[in-house]
């Protein structure tokens, strides 16, 4: 991802080196070097990033490539939501679409290949989705017609490595994880024992858009607190914290319907549904598993800070007049949208589905930090988006891997500026500091090694009361208040499950 402060910095750069070249008197016997000599010195060193303040980088991949027209075939989830990782069927004028297509048409013009998208229904339950069990299937018929997958997070990522499934992609000719195309976070997590089987790279405009903020309603600042700027400087001051964000919101209610009830028709200072209350983990710095200094994965979910910062979202989701706590399936970003709170946390996609038309002003703001002592603010996908593997059957290896570098390296050129600077930046956000605070909530995005593997950790089965990456969301859910006693009970199950994990890993290293 690129920063605005990294924009900032080189526009400044090239404005103090202009200047000072320009103005500079020459010392005595110094080598006679003319303004325009100078200036073109300083265009070529500021060259080197582009508009965005992103490096240039070209990438690797042989100019002379040619794979006879032969198929790569992707098997994704059938939704747009997720197809869009992988291609769209025309140019349709969408700004987005339009920059897809051209990633794929220049990836297979380059090396005369054909992108071929196959889909599969959308659905899961407790154990797997309908791409990972294609995919089983396939492996086991000695079936070779999918070469790619792109999985449900949660389910596919958690379980198809470790039976076998997935190819390590550190095997792969012309991948070069290095390259800033990649999630560098995602690849150093999930790279154990030298081994990686899943990617995020920036063609994966499903874990952009699945990442968290929190919008709020400008108008409604105004209204309770006589401005809203003063939101932004809390960001930029590092002051945006749980306790301030818990602060502005807690005591906030009126009853607009006058009917005497806490219900759905009043208004709040946040809105939220019980399946869907953030990514809290994450934003507040604590990790699930963490590598030890041989590179081992290790539970790390629990601690006092763990205890506390439970024990506030506890409190704040249920015990305060402020917040209104849907159930499942309440669409509480509709009703932020029309105006009955101050803000809700949600999906950067939402932008795009339920704001487009909101009639008052909104702004967008990281996830709030434990406290002022974390060292920035950070945030993650939601674990539905994509994530992809290459199947461990494909009969063409280097094919994939100079697709795969490809289509990332074009996404990275066109599709991540068209959805980041144009669609988001200006369509949807076109408030400034609104921008900034998307710069800085991308920017701390990051991967859990505990919630791609979640699934297997947990035993194999997603459960209400006992699944990893999600057991602070359905604590609170299940009206469970002392997270240290229901972790204690689970702990023996996350342990015996992350060791399967690293066994497998050891065997799959021999």
């Amino acid at each position: 991802m690129y920063s605005f402060y990294k924009k900032c910095l080189a526009a400044l750069l090239t404005v103090l080196l202009i200047a000072s070249t320009v103005s500079c008197n020459k010392p005595n016997g110094s080598q006679d070097i003319s303004n325009s000599e100078a200036t073109t010195a300083i265009t070529e060193e500021i060259i080197q990033t582009d508009e965005y303040g992103r490096e240039i980088i070209r990438h690797s991949v042989p100019g002379d490539l040619d794979y006879e027209g032969t198929d790569i075939v992707f098997l994704v989830r059938d939704y747009e939501g997720f197809t869009i990782d992988i291609g769209v069927e025309a140019q349709d004028g969408d700004i987005v679409h339009d920059a897809v297509f051209n990633r794929n048409s220049r990836t297979s013009e380059d090396l005369n290949i054909n992108i071929v998208m196959q889909t599969a229904e959308n659905t899961n339950t407790a154990t797997s989705e309908t791409v990972g069990d294609k995919l089983r299937a396939a492996v086991f018929a000695g079936d070779t017609s999918y070469d790619v997958v792109a999985v449900y997070q949660f389910y596919g990522g958690s379980s198809l490595a470790i039976e076998g499934m997935l190819y390590n992609l550190n095997n792969i000719k012309y991948l070069n994880f290095e390259k800033p195309w990649w999630n560098q976070d995602f690849v150093d997590t999930l790279n154990i024992k030298g081994q990686l089987y899943n990617f995020v790279g920036s063609m994966n405009l499903s874990v952009i858009s699945s990442n968290f903020g929190v919008f709020f309603n400008q108008n409604k600042f105004n209204d309770y607190y006589k401005g809203y700027t003063f939101l932004y400087e809390n960001v930029y001051d590092g002051i945006w914290t749980l306790n301030r964000m818990i602060e502005l919101t807690q005591d906030v209610y009126s009853d607009i319907n006058g009917d005497g009830i806490s219900d759905m028709g009043d208004f709040f200072g946040m809105r939220t549904v019980e399946d869907d209350p953030g990514p809290w983990p994450e934003a507040l710095g604590i990790r699930r598993v963490t590598k030890d200094s041989s590179g081992t994965p290790q539970l790390t979910f629990f601690s006092e800070k763990t205890i506390d910062a439970y024990s506030k979202l506890y409190n704040f989701y249920k015990n305060t007049t402020g917040v209104y706590f849907g159930a499942k399936g309440y669409d509480y970003r509709q009703d932020f949208a029309n105006g009955g709170c101050l803000i809700a946390i949600a999906a950067i996609s939402t932008a795009e589905t339920h704001l487009r038309n909101m009639e008052e002003a909104y702004g967008m703001l990281p996830m709030p930090k434990y406290d002022e002592n974390q060292d920035t603010y950070h945030n993650t996908s939601r674990d539905s988006a994509n994530i992809m593997g290459v199947a461990s059957n494909t009969t063409k290896p280097d094919a994939v891997g100079a697709a795969l570098e490809l289509l990332n390296y074009y996404a990275y050129q066109d599709v991540i500026p068209a959805y980041y600077e144009i669609v988001m930046k200006t369509k949807y956000l076109a408030d400034s500091d609104s921008a900034n605070m998307f710069d800085l909530l991308l920017n701390g995005s990051s991967i859990d090694f505990g919630q791609v593997y979640s699934l297997a950790i947990s035993g194999g089965k997603y459960t209400m009361e006992g699944t990893f990456h999600v057991l602070m969301r359905n604590l609170v859910r299940l009206n469970i208040e002392d997270i240290a006693s229901h972790y204690a009970k689970y702990e023996p199950v996350y342990q015996a499950g992350l060791q399967t994990i690293i066994d497998a890993y050891e065997v799959m290293a021999e």
